[in-house]
């Protein structure tokens, strides 16, 4: 509770409530935790009263088989809401969520009630086992949150669940380089207000990759659907969307090679890290999109440290080996 600059490293949390409750404070660091069996949210950033949780680093913790007593809404990590207290308890602000794997659970993989946070490079799957209409990476509907960035996720294998759901509050979101893969939809996009939705990858959703409100002002450019029944769709649309212009829904003859700043594992703030993401994603969209690229991918999920060494399995299972059967298929 409050505090500053606490840090939390290489610890196992298991057969509790939930894992690690942060309310308030400023700078904590959550690394290379392993927190699991739990009834209710793997972790949870809240404020504290009115003093608003900001600039945490979650990083590199291993999150599964949470929500076994209490499922919905409990998440693996859950930045801004707080299960427990049945409602919005106050938004988190500048916190970076990077290099997580989340999995195993019977509702929502992330969810985030947040403005200015980055979401980045995580792997979230096998979630929405006992539910649907829900997503691997979850927005809430609470109030509007803005200026989130969620860049170079890999969200899979939840045949009941959605990939990343903009829910109605999300308000100038950049969401760009992702890719969703083995979901009923891929992207479900209700939020209305000016979301920046680019070079995205769906693969192999068995029902739509991009599904979008009717009313989404948001600018889509040089997404891409693979192997899904249906590209994008919009939702009650009285009127066409001019800005769902720039899908594809052929195989690609190739995937581009331009690479972003690494920036995942090259800073030591969550701050720093913070803005190079925003500048990666104001640069891209304004220009042209450069389309989905599987090479920042390389740096997803988990990474061996002094607190943890990756099992041979976990090391080969990527999103660039997924992908490149998917197109040589």
């Amino acid at each position: 509770v409050g505090g500053f600059s606490v840090r939390i490293l290489g610890c196992s949390f298991s057969n509790v409530q939930q894992g690690v409750l942060i309310k308030g404070g400023e700078s904590h660091e959550l690394f290379s935790l392993d927190v699991h069996d739990l009834a209710t949210s793997g972790i949870v950033m809240v404020n504290n009263g009115a003093e608003i949780g900001r600039k945490h680093w979650v990083h590199n913790c291993h999150v599964w088989n949470y929500g076994q007593v209490y499922p919905v809404w409990s998440a693996g990590i859950n930045a801004g809401y707080f299960v427990l207290a049945a409602s919005r308890t106050g938004v988190v602000s500048d916190v970076v969520v990077a290099n997580n794997k989340i999995h195993s659970s019977p509702h929502v993989g992330l969810v985030y009630d947040c403005n200015r946070c980055v979401i980045a490079f995580n792997e979230i799957h096998d979630y929405a086992q006992e539910t649907f209409d829900i997503g691997g990476i979850h927005t809430t509907t609470f109030s509007p949150t803005s200026g989130n960035v969620v860049l170079f996720n890999w969200l899979h294998d939840s045949v009941s669940g959605n990939g990343l759901y903009l829910d109605e509050a999300s308000v100038s979101e950049a969401i760009q380089g992702n890719l969703v893969t083995g979901m009923l939809r891929c992207y479900k996009i209700d939020g209305p207000f000016n979301d920046n939705i680019a070079s995205n990858m769906a693969v192999g959703c068995t029902d739509r990759g991009f599904d979008v409100s009717a009313n989404s002002s948001s600018i889509f450019d040089s997404n891409s659907a693979l192997l899904t029944k249906t590209a994008y769709y919009i939702v009650n649309a009285s009127a066409s969307n001019t800005n769902l212009d720039k899908f594809s829904n052929t195989r690609p003859t190739s995937l581009q090679s331009q690479t972003p700043t690494r920036f995942a594992n090259s800073v030591d703030s969550s701050q720093t890290l913070y803005w190079t993401a925003l500048h990666y994603a104001a640069s891209t969209s304004m220009q042209k999109a450069p389309g989905f690229s599987l090479t920042p991918l390389i740096d997803v999920g988990l990474r061996p440290t002094e607190y943890r060494s990756l099992d041979p399995c976990e090391a080969h299972r990527n999103p660039c080996r997924y992908l490149s059967a998917c197109l040589q298929g």
